[in-house]
């Protein structure tokens, strides 16, 4: 009986490249005064952060970075805690996808004063390709005047 054997490919095809993936510790340390706020209100709010970013690197040049950060606005001995976690992707074109919360600023006893949360993608060149949640720094409105009288003790 004649026949042939089944064809059996010992190839494999080749494995990607595995990710680069940096975690960086941000200890707490003084961003310095927020220029927004003094234009705003002309009070030196100064801003100090910490958190750690995880960021994971492509071999086609796109990337991941993982933000979890904790921002403290003090000014006149009162201090906002502002808790942040976003993503953002970086494709091989230049645009940005921001993902999650990247501005969360609560004033107490009046509530969300600067938030920045939801998707937000930028093409190459910065300009909006489209946003969807709640965007009080791109689309407005932020309540810069509460945090103002936060700070100003009214």
């Amino acid at each position: 009986m004649t026949g042939s054997a089944p064809l059996v490919s010992s190839a494999v095809a080749p494995a990607a490249a595995t990710p680069v993936v940096t975690d960086t510790e941000i200890p707490l340390h003084s961003l310095g005064v927020d220029p927004m706020l003094y234009d705003a209100c002309g009070i030196e709010v100064e801003i100090l952060n910490e958190g750690r970013v995880r960021t994971i690197e492509y071999s086609d040049g796109s990337a991941q970075r993982h933000s979890h950060q904790t921002f403290l606005w003090q000014a006149n001995g009162l201090t906002l805690r502002e808790p942040v976690n976003f993503s953002i992707m970086l494709a091989q074109n230049g645009s940005r996808t921001y993902r999650g919360t990247v501005f969360n600023l609560h004033v107490p006893g009046i509530g969300p004063a600067i938030v920045e949360a939801g998707i937000a993608e930028f093409g190459p060149d910065g300009g909006v390709v489209r946003i969807a949640g709640l965007h009080q720094v791109l689309e407005g409105p932020a309540n810069v005047e509460a945090v103002c009288s936060y700070f100003a003790g009214a």
